[in-house]
């Protein structure tokens, strides 16, 4: 539930940079169709709603993963959103309270990432039940509505013409509703059914649901609502002619109503924004050939440049004195520094991932199950120190930590089980691409064998060693991604 979570606000941010673009471009497209302005509400669903994106040199994201999925469980957690001194700010707050103790049992980002998740799940069911409730309650006052004409229904309990329904939406009118202003709300009724906006608004409710936590998308939400009620208007205006602006506009505020709760349903004539409204049709002029140009080249524009994410480079360094900063056992992808150093993935080192996996996850593990004789299940992790190319060969400086398991319930595979430390060890491994075939050239671990400190001094560069004598830094993170990675029962088990 903590990753469907972290998804989720990840959506959420990368959605909130095109927010603004969107609240930007609805200035400056003030004389340009409503259509327009509705196809960037639509790109701002699409971010909200897809959980991956293309990569792309035109990205405008300042970061294609603010949350990335080790902050779940790192030592020391931290946000990526590309910009500089938001990362400082929010870091430097992060890392004093969520940083977990060497010490400690349990990660304190992990116990308030499972706590934030529970409260976003009960506001999602929330926002559900109020929706289904908003529902029920309109659907009964109209139980008793007459047909007036062709899915056009009368009803005494209703203040104002709405549209209900999702498969076969219906068209609502209040019983007194005067000859003359029937005919403007059953056409910009109409013109909502012929947009689908009767799916759009309780889809963009939805999305809500799942971001309520984000306070920009209750904003953006509310300017959705308005801008397809605008959208309508504009399209009946054009089709009806500019002489029947004026008593479309007595018909607006003739059917007005008092502001209501944000609603998913239904789509009500005279709820949102009757003033605004009236000021909008009563200006309103057909738009000229190069807004219209100008509308779609920005809509197109922001398309590319928001629904698509920053590419990461997976070069490796050319200089033999650059270093490349570390990943972690579980292959997460990497991401730069502000030096334009490079984390080491499974698609930065070497390329050729199988080959990655049989010369560097096989040998270890190969090599830990020769050097312990237990026959319970064994699980390692490693975190990167750092690694430098030298001509054809990359060498890599790793925490490495072997864990096992034994059961505490007298009962065989009942899951009881805690996870013990063999080892947690400097590590240096080197592998040689020369002609473009990657091999293990070398693997070292400090052992007890070694001559303590010295041996680590030869092994790890000086620039590095501060690292290399501080297992305290990557222990928790490394147990944590160590009893994820744990199985229930004996056997042997595989990294995938």
């Amino acid at each position: 539930m903590e990753k469907l979570f972290l998804a989720i606000a990840n959506m959420s941010a990368s959605a909130t940079w095109l927010l603004m673009a969107v609240l930007f471009l609805r200035l400056i497209l003030k004389k340009a169709p409503r259509t327009a302005v509705c196809a960037l509400w639509g790109l701002l669903g699409l971010r909200l709603m897809l959980p991956f994106s293309i990569e792309s040199i035109f990205s405008l994201l300042p970061s294609a993963e603010v949350f990335p999925e080790e902050f779940l469980y790192a030592a020391k957690p931290e946000i990526e959103s590309g910009i500089e001194f938001i990362d400082n700010a929010v870091n430097t707050i992060i890392g004093e309270v969520l940083a977990p103790e060497p010490t400690a049992s349990a990660n304190p980002t992990q116990i308030n990432s499972f706590i934030f998740s529970l409260l976003w799940l009960f506001g999602v069911a929330a926002m559900l039940v109020y929706m289904a409730v908003s529902f029920i309650r309109v659907k009964l006052r109209v139980r008793e509505a007459v047909l007036a004409g062709e899915n056009i229904w009368l009803c005494d309990r209703v203040d104002t013409p709405f549209i209900l329904g999702i498969i076969l939406p219906k068209i609502y009118l209040p019983l007194n509703i005067t000859e003359s202003d029937a005919i403007y709300v059953i056409a910009h009724e109409k013109a909502h059914i012929k947009r689908l906006d009767y799916i759009w608004k309780p889809l963009g409710f939805l999305l809500l649901a799942l971001h309520w936590f984000n306070p920009t998308m209750w904003l953006a939400y509310v300017l959705f609502c308005r801008d397809i009620e605008f959208a309508c208007d504009e399209k009946v205006i054009r089709t009806l002619g500019d002489g029947e602006k004026k008593p479309y506009s007595e018909a607006l505020l003739n059917l007005s109503m008092p502001h209501r709760a944000i609603s998913a349903c239904p789509l009500a004539f005279g709820e949102v924004g009757v003033k605004e409204r009236i000021k909008s049709v009563l200006n309103y002029k057909k738009p000229a050939f190069w807004v219209i140009i100008v509308s779609i080249v920005l809509v197109i524009a922001t398309a590319v440049g928001f629904l698509t994410s920053p590419l990461v480079k997976k070069d490796l360094p050319n200089n033999e004195n650059e270093y490349v900063n570390g990943g972690n056992g579980d292959g997460e992808n990497g991401k730069h520094d502000e030096n334009g150093r490079v984390e080491i993935t499974e698609t930065d080192m070497p390329t050729d991932k199988s080959k990655y996996k049989k010369e560097f996850i096989t040998f270890i593990y190969t090599q830990i199950n020769d050097e312990y004789s237990i026959k319970k299940m064994q699980v390692f992790d490693w975190e990167i120190i750092a690694a430098k190319k030298s001509d054809t060969r990359i060498t890599i400086y790793a925490w490495v930590m072997v864990t096992g398991y034994y059961e505490v319930s007298s009962t065989p595979y009942s899951g009881m089980y805690s996870l013990g430390i063999y080892d947690h060890s400097p590590t240096v491994i080197v592998i040689d691409g020369a002609l473009g075939i990657y091999s293990l050239a070398e693997y070292w671990r400090a052992s007890e064998n070694d001559e303590g400190e010295n041996a680590i001094k030869e092994k790890f560069p000086e620039e590095l060693l501060e690292d290399a004598f501080n297992p305290d830094k990557y222990r928790v993170s490394q147990y944590e991604r160590c009893k994820k990675k744990a199985p229930y029962g004996e056997g042997y088990y595989w990294i995938t």
